[in-house]
């Protein structure tokens, strides 16, 4: 539930999509906080899969453990729930992605790959079904990704591993971006991304993920990175590289803490309790991987600043981000909060996501302090 602190943060909050400043650090203390009420269904959320701003302040959490978008005001007080699962022409089968689009509107991405756009008040605005065209031959596996604030759907084109010949090999992906409405594709490109050791035609190793990641970047064009390498690359549609940030942190060991937040992530994916066991058996029967990754996340805030997390021993949240300006170059650093993993920022605040030990999740605002303007 919303702390009585909430209060003080509402400017903060309302001025995160409009004036920018020089960051000094983040508050540790959460001015507000929502989920973990076992009383009140508002305040419970489950397997919640992103958090961001809304122009006026608010908060909207995706929930796919419900399929659903929730509202909440400034200060953490329930508003709605948009969607949530069902086969009616305002449901979703999963949630798979959200992003707030202009006007406060919500867009929603069905795992089959329809997209919803919502008004702010939760009415549904259309329902667009995406028929996922051949974009690639048979080597890659073609599934919805994300959507972008202006409507347009992310698709990702996995390389195909299952039954290769044994060996270390680099898996592969293509990124597609659809227009729904006109069911055009557009190929941005094909990148190395995950080097995996085949063993009887399966992957082999217990690692944290190397997985393509990506974030929207201005004027249409997506931020796309590799956890492989510190470098991530502004691209258009067409593939064409129009910026890149590029730095060179030190490759860590991949420790214990990671290995356990990653079988937690895994297992949590697992929509019944017999799903969650097979995995966590497969799981457990995995080596552990040697080196982690160098990038942990990535994402754009409402200012249109990359936020950039290297890969560090802090497994579940916390730890140092990079903050560039659209153009790529460096603004400041900031260090999270133990155990909050970052989702959204603006000038006056950022907002997480954490989980405690009984695995509840809650989702924080914290102010974001600095100078300037």
């Amino acid at each position: 539930m919303a702390r009585n602190a909430a209060a003080l943060l509402l400017a903060a909050l309302v001025a995160c999509v409009t004036s920018p400043a020089t960051a000094q650090h983040i508050d540790p203390r959460a001015g507000v906080e929502i989920g973990g009420v076992e009383s009140d269904d508002a305040y419970q959320l489950h397997r919640v899969i992103g958090v961001r701003f809304l122009g006026h302040g608010g908060i909207v959490v995706g929930e796919a453990g419900a399929a659903r978008l929730r509202l909440y005001d400034a200060a953490g007080r329930h508003l709605r729930d948009v969607g949530g699962r069902g086969g009616g022409p305002a449901e979703l089968r999963e949630l798979l992605a959200f992003q707030v689009g202009a006007t406060n509107t919500l867009l929603a991405l069905d795992r089959n790959g329809s997209r919803l756009r919502f008004s702010a008040a939760g009415a549904l605005l259309d329902r667009v079904p995406l028929d996922i065209p051949p974009l690639a031959d048979a080597t890659f596996n073609v599934v919805p990704w994300g959507v972008l604030p202006d409507g347009r759907v992310l698709l990702r084109g996995n390389e195909r591993l299952f039954g290769a010949a044994d060996g270390r090999r680099t898996q592969r992906f293509g990124v597609y971006v659809v227009e729904p409405e006109a069911g055009r594709a557009d190929t941005t490109g094909v990148f190395a991304a995950v080097e995996v050791e085949m063993r009887d035609g399966m992957p082999w190793a217990l690692a944290p993920p190397t997985e393509l990641l990506w974030a929207p970047g201005a004027e249409g064009t997506l931020w796309l990175g590799s956890g492989r390498e510190y470098r991530l690359r502004r691209m258009t549609t067409g593939g064409r590289v129009v910026g890149q940030v590029l730095a060179s942190p030190p490759r860590l060991p991949v420790g214990r803490a990671d290995l356990a937040e990653l079988r937690r992530r895994m297992v949590a994916r697992g929509a019944t309790p017999n799903d969650r066991r097979v995995i966590a058996e497969w799981v457990d029967g995995l080596p552990p991987a040697e080196q982690a990754p160098a990038l942990r996340s990535f994402f754009t805030d409402g200012l249109g600043r990359l936020w950039v997390q290297a890969w560090e021993r802090t497994a579940n949240g916390g730890g140092r981000w990079t903050v560039y300006d659209a153009a790529g170059d460096r603004v400041f650093q900031v260090d999270a909060p133990p155990g909050l993993e970052l989702t959204d920022a603006g000038a006056g605040a950022v907002v997480g996501i954490r989980v405690d030990d009984l695995d509840r999740e809650r989702v924080q605002v914290h102010a974001l302090v600095g100078t300037g303007g």
